[in-house]
Formats: structure tokens, sequence, C-alpha cells
């Protein structure tokens, strides 16, 4: 598939310095308007974004011009594909990507002035535009309403559940850089740093007005433990247990490895006898799995208030 059947490209000289402009063909769309909700002050909005392309194109055709055009988003990329393509101009294309490659002229500050022309991006030129911008209520709210639309939030939310699903079952590898590059102790709650689950689990122990501590340490012969949560008054044990960290099965099968090289088998013995130890000490030992708590959370607030209830 090539871009030049589907788009037009325009290069006009601002300054000495080449500027290209890329326009779908008309006869190639197969939409004539854009939607509404994409306009702000009569002015269309994200022409580079792939909705717009696949609006006037299509989900196919859409998708991979997009790509192609984001490809020719560099000048060093752009100006050949336009010398190779097109006859106008291009001697002096030649020359000014010469220029454009020469690094040592990069380096002096009265060329990379007259080349940037009137793209200044200092704080005290575009960061001030743009802090004015949001200053702007109408126009705070206008980008707020976008970034917050409904859809795209589910499509954002949708994706990311996609991602770490897959990763769980087909890449445990990828997998766990994905949890180790994250800060997942990014809630509060009592006075502790809670990941996710568990602030969804601490909160419903608070809805219950039940008390507990996070991470209290318990000392026995052999072994020496942290639980997520410990309920003082009835003895109870809560861990909320992460789809990879503890290898579910519903997306681990009896084999294979989890994260530091240990097997899902040896995951699951150590869980196992983690439980054992506290309920021959007398303890109540409940764990909720990372996806139930997701998704079914309104089952595990009935086990919590029935344990708590007896």
């Amino acid at each position: 598939m090539n871009i030049l059947e589907y788009i037009d490209i325009e290069l006009k000289w601002k300054s000495n310095i080449p500027k290209f402009k890329f326009k779908i063909k008309e006869e190639k769309k197969i939409t004539t308007e854009f939607p509404l909700k994409c306009m702000y002050k009569n002015k269309r909005i994200s022409k580079t974004g792939e909705s717009y392309y696949t609006h006037y194109l299509g989900e196919i055709v859409g998708k991979e011009i997009y790509k192609q055009r984001k490809k020719l988003f560099s000048l060093y990329s752009l100006i050949p594909f336009y010398i190779k393509n097109f006859d106008g101009y291009k001697e002096k294309l030649l020359v000014y990507l010469n220029t454009l490659q020469n690094i040592e002229l990069w380096k002096t500050d009265e060329y990379v002035k007259k080349t940037m022309g009137a793209r200044d991006y200092s704080y005290e030129n575009h960061g001030k535009k743009v802090s004015e911008f949001y200053k702007n209520p109408e126009n705070s709210e206008f980008i707020h309403n976008i970034m917050n639309a409904p859809n795209r939030v589910s499509k954002i939310s949708k994706a990311a559940k996609n991602m770490w699903n897959n990763a769980k079952t087909n890449n445990s590898n990828l997998f766990y850089k994905m949890i180790n590059s994250s800060k997942n102790k990014n809630f509060e709650l009592n006075g502790y740093k809670l990941n996710s689950i568990e602030y969804l689990v601490g909160k419903i122990l608070n809805d219950f007005d039940i008390k507990w501590e996070h991470n209290k340490l318990f000392n026995f012969k052999i072994s020496c433990y942290l639980p997520d949560f410990y309920v003082e008054s009835k003895k109870i044990i809560i861990e909320c247990y992460g789809d990879f960290w503890h290898a579910n099965p519903k997306f681990f099968g009896n084999d294979g490895y989890t994260h530091k090289n240990r097997t899902v088998k040896q995951v699951r013995e150590y869980d196992y006898k983690k439980k054992l130890t506290f309920e021959e000490n007398g303890y109540t030992y409940l764990y909720f799995w990372e996806d139930d708590i997701i998704n079914t959370l309104d089952k595990i607030k009935e086990q919590i208030n029935e344990y708590n209830t007896k």
C-alpha cells in the first residue's frame, strides 16, 4: 500500500525552511465530514492522529497510511522521500538536507536560532502560552472532557487489561518486568502505603469498621511472615494474592516459572505452608485473588463480613 495513492504532500518554503503538508486525497475518502466532537472553535484537532486517518480511509487502510505517515515525521526521513518521488525543489532540498545533517552547525546557537525560526520552546515563549491556555476555564474544561470521555477511558482501560492478561498468560518474564517497572504502592489508607488490590480490601475493612494492621510481623519457630492484613480482634489473616506473584491457577498451569526462577510448584507450596502455619497457630487465614478482587469485589465483601460477624 503506497502512501502516495492516498495522500498529497505539499511543499512550501518559509524563511528558507521546507514546510510539508499532508492532505488526504478527496477521491480516496470514504467519509466526507469530520465528526463534530473532533472540532473546537471551528478548528479540527489531531490531524496527525490515527483516528483522523481511520475516519476518512477506514480502519484497515487508515491504520496503514497512518503508520507510513508516522515514519515520515522527521525531516531526515521526509526530505529524501520527497526528493525520490517528486521533481520540484530537488537541488534546494539537497542543499538543505546536507545542512541539516551537518552536526557541527547545529552546535552553534546562532545557526539553531536561525534555522528554528520562531519555534521557541522555552518556558518564556511556549510554556507561558500553554499556561495561559489552561488558565482559561473554557479551554481547561474542554481538554478535561476530552481526556476523561467515557469512550476514551474505557478504551484505555480495556487495552491495559488485555496487555496485562496477555503477559500473565503468554509471557511471564515480560510480566515480571512490567511489575518491576511500576511503582505499585500508589495508595494510602490508615497511614499505610498499599497497592491497588490491598487498597480495595482495606476499604472494605474500614467500611465494616474493622480495625486492622498492615504487614505485622509474625515470627514462628521456623519461619516469619508479614501478611497484608491482620485483624487482631478476630485473629484473622487476610492476604491479597497477586495473580502473577502467587501463580493464579486461572492464568498459570502446574508447570513452568513465575518470577526470579521460582517454579509455580514452589510458589504454591510456600503459600500453602504459610496458610497451614497460621491455621496451626489458631488464626483464620483468608486469601483473595487479584482477579477476583477486581471483578467480584461484592462477593469478597460478603465473605469478609461473614467471618467478621462470627
